[in-house]
């Protein structure tokens, strides 16, 4: 599923044009999570944040189907999902690209030490453990994707 940032209303409700980050990338975002409430809920922070275009996938299968036709620049993964689980997705993600990914962003209830160690050894750039603010939200998705120089990386 692809949503674009006209296409339903903000999570926030006030779509603050301060929140925005300035010169984000056409490319999409995927959202992966097997909750369609908890996919709803990032897709609407990431429209807040200036995100154009979102694709969204209930599981690690039906995202690597995704990325077979759509580049992104950015992906958020739950940990724990029905069918391919986050950690399984990374694992097929990372032999699947030998030239590299888009950022991976892990967003889980589960935020013990073992969990967080998995994902980050198999290459997830960070881990936000849910229910997650949008100012930390904000603040980790301007940390991966803008270089110090301060405008977005290309991915």
């Amino acid at each position: 599923m692809i949503t674009s940032a006209t296409e339903g209303s903000s999570s926030r409700g006030d779509n603050n044009m301060d929140e925005k980050i300035p010169g984000i990338s056409n490319e999409p975002v995927l959202v992966i999570d097997d909750l369609k409430s908890a996919r709803a809920v990032l897709s609407d922070m990431l429209k807040d944040l200036g995100f154009p275009r979102i694709l969204e996938a209930s599981d690690g299968d039906e995202a690597l189907k995704m990325l077979q036709k759509n580049p992104v620049q950015l992906i958020l993964c739950d940990f724990l999902m029905e069918g391919m689980n986050g950690i399984e997705f990374l694992e097929h993600l990372k032999n699947l690209s030998a030239n590299g990914h888009a950022p991976v962003i892990f967003v889980s209830a589960l935020g013990d030490v073992s969990s967080v160690e998995s994902a980050m050894k198999l290459g997830a750039t960070d881990y936000l453990v849910k229910p997650v603010s949008f100012r930390k939200f904000k603040r980790k998705i301007e940390s991966t994707l803008l270089p110090k120089s301060g405008s977005l990386a290309s991915c």
